[in-house]
């Protein structure tokens, strides 16, 4: 896969900030649900697996944005 690395090399944005905090505060709410008493069986299951799913998602945003800057450098 290749990957598009230039949109990444921006110094600072407001929009980047915005995006990461969203998804940490996402992953936060999901995990949060995941281990609740409350969530049972599958929906246990269903829950780590959103968390996991966004967890993800901002680990490659994050490496995509690390791997422009070093280009840069």
């Amino acid at each position: 896969m290749i990957q598009k690395l230039e949109p990444f090399t921006f110094k600072q944005s407001r929009l980047w900030d915005a995006i990461i905090d969203n998804l940490a505060a996402a992953i936060d709410v999901e995990t949060a649900s995941a281990i609740s008493n409350e969530t049972k069986g599958e929906d246990r299951i269903h829950q780590c697996g959103r968390s996991e799913g966004l967890s993800d998602f901002k680990e490659h945003l994050e490496s995509l944005r690390a791997m422009a800057l070093a280009k840069m450098n």
